[in-house]
Parts: C-alpha cells; structure tokens; sequence
C-alpha cells in the first residue's frame, strides 16, 4: 500500500540522528577547547608570574646560567606533575616521571637533593609513585680536596697542627654541606666536623632560585595544593639554613644528649665547645656498627627485633616525651655498639615541638589504640592536617581507610603485607583528600618514615603501633590523652 509519510519519517528520524551526531561532536569540542583554554591560561599565568619574579628580584639575573639549567632540566617533570596530579595519567607513567624528576634533582646538586628527600614524606603534595622514587635519593658527593677543608679550619680555629695534636687528612664520611675528619685532641680521639668551603653560597643560590619558582610552579596546581607547596618550600630553606649552622647543631646535641644523660641504651656524642664554631663542629669520637650492616649484628648477638622496638622506642620518647629530636635517623647516622648501645650521628636535621602539638599526637595514637576513629578524624582536625568540612562530611572513603587502618594496628598479629597496602591506601587518601601538613610536623613525620624503613629492616614483622602502646602505657601517656 502506497505511505506517502513514511520516506519524511525516515528523513526525519535520519535527520535527528545527525543532530544528535553534531551536537554531540560540538560538545567534546568544546569540552576539549576548554581544557586547551584552561592550558592556555596556565601557560600564561606561569610565564605572567615568572616575569614578576625578575622585576621584583632583579639580582636573580646573576644567577642566569644556573637559572637556565634548572628550568631546562626542570620544566618536563613539572609539566608531567600537573597531569599527574589530576590522575588521569597510569601508574607506571606516575612511576616513570617520579624516577624521572629523582634524576633531576640528583643532577641539580644537593639544595635539590634536599629538596625531593623533603617531598618524599609528603605525599598530600605529591603521588605515591613519586614518593616511592624520591625515597631512594641519597646526600652522597665526592669530598672536597684537603688545602680547601684546611682553609676553613685555620679561619675558625686557627693552625691545624697547632689546634689539634694530630689530624687524619682522609675524611671518615661526606655529604653535600660539609664533611668528618677523624683527630686527637688532648689524649682522646674526637671527629671534627667541617663544612665544605663556599656552599652557603651555592644553597643561597638554589634557594633563591626554588623560592622564585613557586609562583610559576603555583599556576599548574590546585590552590590547596599551591599553598603546601608554598609552605614546603619556606620551611625547606629554614631547615637547610639551620643546617649550615654547626654552632646551632652543637646545642641540639647538648639538648637532647642531657635528655638521655641517665639512658645508658643511647650514646649521644658529647660537644667540644673549644674547638667548634659556627663552621666546624668538634665532638667525642663515638664509634659503632652502622644499623643497617646486618651481618655485622648478627655476628655481635644482637637481637634485630629487640633493637627495631629499642629504636622506635628511642623516636618516640624525643617526639611525644621531650619535644626536641634528632630528624635524620637514616641508617648512616645511626649506629650500634656491641652491648646494643643506639648511637646518633649528625645533628644538623633536628627539630623541637610545641607542648600542643606533641599533645595532639599523643592523642592521635591514643585514639589508633582505642580503635577510635571518630576520635583519630578529631585529633586530624586539631592539629590542622585535615579540614574541619572534610571531617564533618561522613566522608566513605576517608572513613573507610582510617577504619581499615585501625582494624589493621589491633589485628593482634602483624601482616606486614596487609599494612603495607594500607599504607599505599593512605598514601593515596593524602592525596586525594585536603589534607595539610602543619610545618611543625614535617620533620615528625619524616623521622618516622625514616625510622619506619630501618626497623622493617631489622624485622619484617615488626609492629610499630605494637611499640607505640607500649610507650604510652609506660609513661602514662593514655591516661592523659583520655582526660585531655
């Protein structure tokens, strides 16, 4: 039977369908003009901000070849970092970019060095992957030639064969910011530490340069997370100052070693005031077996799961006990003599807490004990690392980490395994979350990540939070934190 409405019918319905097909189209274009708009804008708020930086601080321009050499080396990784952190790039690609930018910094010098082993105990700033990949930069550089070392003696002190009965030319270690030498002085060995000849200069520089940085760096990031880097990036150039300072390390030691003065498991070396000024640092020869030489223990009877508590126990009794703590507990500066005496080395990284703070981590693992977490999101809140609205929001995915977290610390039996995938959990939640790290806990937490590493070292099965419960039980630590 002849339809005369059924070929408009089949226009119509052909002609809908390319409407949709256009409209379609249109909108991923302008979807994708939107994200080039948004590209563009960032370009031009970084270049907009970068030439902000040479008009405020024109003294910048003298240092225009290193300048040129760190924003050449520097600008892929920051670009890659932009993606990364709106994670619509793979993992191995996060993976890739993470050994990527510890490369970098590795040939950038050690104001850089320093800089990614900052970043690498903060994962609300950066992904896992390239927390992961920063964890392995190491401070390690040639030794600076001997008539350049002497120099810096015969300034602060005067004549090497006349201050010292005797002095080994060979240093015992060396990093980026100074070196060790072994001498006599008065009948006894003492190790004589030296900073390297001129390197103020050089991290002045480089500081100027990554503080000058933020700004443009800031263009491709969140606003939260352009604020941490901001805050990163100050407390960074005081702690690396602080660390040029000997005279400065010399009463952290005094401090914490008079902490310790009636704890015979902890050997702080004492200072020699005589021989030690803002430059060099003269102290007791103390020697020991490196921590991590696990066949050396082994050979001396040592009990590694003893010592790994002994540690942790050493850690958290400067944080949540004292207040002022050695920050660097990386295996080199932590050592043990054969009765199991902890000796500490290398004082530069050190740090104090706030009465408050230390409270408010008290409480923080007060509640992990408890198997509280209500009371660990409040405790997050008090001391500022998580905001308030956050908290407030019976957020599931925060809830069900922390949750996971707490059932994991109070298992009974440690799954080293378990809680490694949860620490990757937490990693991620850091990220993903608006968590803030308040300055007065960065050194905290890099202290603990540093000491987490070694010891799961000396004991894959050791549980920290097994210790942390010990600890506060013993020095009635619980009591408090549940009255607070």
């Amino acid at each position: 039977m002849y339809c005369p409405a059924m070929p408009f019918q089949h226009v119509l319905e052909e002609g809908i369908s390319a409407a949709e097909t256009g409209l379609a189209a249109t909108s991923q274009g302008l979807r994708l003009g939107a994200k080039g708009l948004e590209a563009t804008r960032q370009g031009y708020e970084a270049s907009r901000r970068g030439l902000d930086v040479f008009v405020e601080d024109p003294l910048i321009v003298t240092s225009a070849p290193r300048a040129t050499e760190v924003a050449l080396t520097t600008a892929p990784v920051v670009t890659g970092l932009t993606r990364d952190q709106r994670r619509t790039t793979s993992s191995g690609e996060r993976e890739r970019r993470g050994e990527q930018l510890r490369s970098v910094f590795t040939d950038l010098g050690p104001t850089f060095v320093k800089l990614g082993q900052t970043l690498s105990v903060r994962p609300d700033l950066v992904p896992e992957e390239y927390v992961d990949a920063l964890e392995k930069l190491q401070d390690q550089v040639p030794p600076a030639p001997w008539d350049h070392i002497e120099g810096v003696i015969e300034d602060e002190l005067g004549p090497v064969d006349e201050v010292f009965d005797d002095f080994d030319r060979e240093p015992l270690s060396g990093a980026s910011l100074g070196q060790v030498y072994r001498a006599e002085l008065d009948g006894g060995t003492v190790a004589v530490k030296i900073r390297r000849p001129d390197v103020e200069t050089r991290i002045q520089r480089d500081l100027r340069l990554v503080e000058s940085a933020v700004p443009v760096v800031s263009a491709f990031l969140d606003d939260g997370r352009a604020f941490t880097l901001e805050t990163i990036v100050d407390q960074f150039g005081d702690t690396i100052r602080e660390e040029l300072d000997y005279e400065r390390e010399a009463e952290m030691m005094q401090r914490i070693g008079a902490n310790f003065a009636d704890d015979d498991r902890v050997e702080i070396p004492g200072v020699v005031d005589s021989h030690s000024s803002e430059r060099v640092l003269t102290m007791e020869f103390v020697g020991g077996t490196r921590i991590s030489d696990h066949e050396a223990l082994d050979a001396m009877a040592i009990d590694r799961a003893d010592l790994a508590n002994r540690l942790r126990e050493l850690y958290l009794q400067m944080t949540l006990v004292d207040g002022a703590f050695h920050a660097d507990p990386h295996p080199g500066n932590v050592a043990v003599q054969p009765d199991g005496t902890i000796v500490l080395y290398d004082f530069g990284m050190s740090g104090t807490i706030d009465p408050d703070v230390r409270a408010g981590i008290v409480e923080f693992f007060a509640a992990i004990t408890r198997g509280d977490v209500e009371g660990i999101l409040e405790t997050l809140v008090e001391l500022g690392t998580l905001d308030p609205a956050v908290a407030g929001t019976d957020d599931d995915a925060l809830t069900e980490v922390v949750g996971r977290f707490v059932e994991c610390t109070r298992a009974g039996e440690f799954d080293a395994r378990e809680f490694e995938s949860l620490a990757d959990d937490l990693e991620e939640a850091f990220y993903e979350m608006p968590f803030r790290l308040p300055p007065d806990l960065t050194l905290v937490l890099r202290l603990m990540a540093i000491t987490d590493g070694v010891a799961n070292t000396l004991d894959p099965e050791h549980d920290f939070f097994a210790v942390v419960e010990a600890v506060l039980a013993d020095r009635g630590l619980s009591d408090t934190a549940e009255t607070s």
